[in-house]
């Protein structure tokens, strides 16, 4: 009877942790654009630019802070985290400026869904309004070029133009 049990416990334990993973793990579906910058550039300067936008209805901008990275030398700073979510009438896709302990600055838009598809009218909508907007922060906020490496999962982002760099329109 011992010896069963033995042998049944691992298996157990381990259909206990399939089961407990696999409902961790919705697909996320969508869009998102992302380029390393050299520094943080100015926060009105990037809602302006995001409002230059003609498609743009509005823009809802917040901070907060990130969780606290664990490094080999310990414990870090956390990460500053810089939101801007702008209505664009179909949908409400994000830009967001990060900021690690280091001074690394990550700048990301993304359109995003968890356990569904998004609509791809709302993707072609969003799309090129993200292109125009990393367009206008070359110009106007000095962060060009833009190296923007773009990910698109379970949408059809037509082209690949906007794959490394954002198209010159």
């Amino acid at each position: 009877m011992q010896e069963r049990r033995k042998t049944r416990a691992p298996a157990l334990l381990g259909l206990g942790l399939a089961g407990l993973l696999a409902g961790c793990f919705d697909p996320i579906h969508g869009i998102t654009r992302n380029a390393s910058l050299p520094y943080r550039p100015e926060l009105a300067c990037i809602e302006g630019a995001i409002c230059s936008v003609p498609e743009v209805r509005s823009v809802r901008a917040w901070s907060c802070e990130g969780g606290c990275p664990v490094t080999l030398t310990g414990l870090k700073p956390p990460d500053r985290l810089y939101y801007f979510t702008y209505d664009i009438g179909v949908t409400q896709p994000t830009l967001l400026v990060s900021i690690d302990y280091a001074g690394r600055v990550e700048l990301s838009q993304h359109l995003i869904s968890v356990g569904h598809r998004l609509p791809q009218a709302q993707v072609d909508a969003a799309r090129p309004v993200m292109i125009r907007i990393e367009k206008v922060l070359e110009e106007h906020c000095g962060l060009g070029p833009l190296e923007i490496r773009e990910s698109c999962s379970g949408v059809d982002c037509g082209d690949d133009r906007g794959a490394l760099h954002a198209p010159r329109r």
